[in-house]
């Protein structure tokens, strides 16, 4: 209402001074105020329109709780760029996110583990006894399964998938999230499953029409309420 005195102003004044009897007008300092006022209020209706914009509001908008910190590192048009402001938020949220889905990996691994294999290989007594022979090797060998192991850890492997999720190119803001992550989930397999379990929408408890300035689209129904 504010903006339409001011978009009116000449046209308000014009028609005022040609009343026989005028009402109370506002003078030049309530008309500078009340320019000052839209300028104060125009980034609340710009974050207001942002959001009621989209039939669903995305829960990575907001990233003040963890749950929803989550959302927003986890949705390819943030990722990181919001937590630009505080170093230790966003090692934070990724040290969670890398967390989370390396329990989903170990999880992963020991279903695959408890499963029954079928084994058709038999050893012969001779070979039992080779294997339980002295070796120069052994000390080696069993330091190498070792590396081998540190390397496949699930922490290690979800540090990668993380990693790789970052250096990707920035989804537009007008992008699908979960389309992203549809396309991507063979190349994050753990991590795509996390975004599933985690990006979800809010619930908006506003009209789009309160902030839509073509009020006469609306319907007589929906004006009464």
């Amino acid at each position: 209402m504010l903006e339409c005195f001011v978009e009116l102003e000449i046209s308000i004044r014009g028609t005022l001074g040609l009343l026989d009897k005028v009402p109370n007008v506002l003078n030049p300092n309530e008309w500078t105020v009340i320019k000052e006022f839209c300028k104060v209020l125009q980034p609340f209706k710009e974050a207001t329109r942002a959001v009621s914009d989209e039939q669903y509001i995305t829960a990575s908008m907001a990233y003040k709780i963890m749950t929803l910190s989550r959302c927003t590192f986890l949705d390819p048009r943030l990722k990181h760029i919001p937590f630009s402001h505080s170093e230790s938020t966003r090692t934070s949220v990724q040290n969670n996110v890398v967390e989370l889905t390396s329990n989903i990996i170990s999880l992963a691994r020991t279903e695959c583990a408890l499963e029954p294999e079928p084994s058709t290989y038999f050893q012969s007594p001779a070979q039992v006894s080779e294997e339980k022979q002295f070796s120069v090797w052994n000390t080696i060998d069993k330091q190498v399964s070792q590396v081998h192991l540190a390397i496949k850890t699930s922490t290690a492997r979800a540090l990668v998938e993380v990693q790789r999720y970052l250096e990707e190119p920035i989804l537009k803001r007008n992008g699908n999230l979960l389309e992203w992550w549809q396309q991507h989930k063979y190349n994050y397999p753990y991590l795509s499953i996390l975004a599933r379990k985690t990006l979800c929408t809010l619930r908006a408890d506003f009209f789009k029409g309160r902030v839509d300035p073509k009020r006469s689209s609306l319907s007589i129904k929906i004006k009464k309420s």
